[in-house]
């Protein structure tokens, strides 16, 4: 996910990384968070965007992986990223 936030100036750090353990596809996966608002979760990037994915996957837990993710707007992005613009927010103050 390539959302930039716009209502705030850039963070005060480069990137921050988080493990959730994700109930989509039933692993522990990193979302990273970088300085300019930009999030995304490596693994939707390294599992469902990679090219090539279905040469990759050769087993029916991993796909069923795959189609379970939610993909860029998955809650668990979206719930770091706001949990990071209001500790951001909080510090502007």
């Amino acid at each position: 996910m390539n959302k930039t936030v716009k209502d705030l100036p850039p963070a005060k750090w480069q990137k921050t990384v988080t493990i959730v353990k994700c109930d989509y596809v039933n692993e522990n996966v990193p979302i990273m968070v970088k300085q300019d608002w930009s999030a995304h979760c490596d693994w939707y990037e390294q599992h469902k965007e990679a090219p090539g994915r279905e040469e990759k996957v050769n087993n029916a837990n991993h796909e069923m992986n795959i189609k379970g993710c939610q993909g860029p707007l998955c809650k668990y992005i979206l719930d770091f990223l706001n949990k990071l613009k209001e500790e951001e927010s909080a510090s502007l103050t």
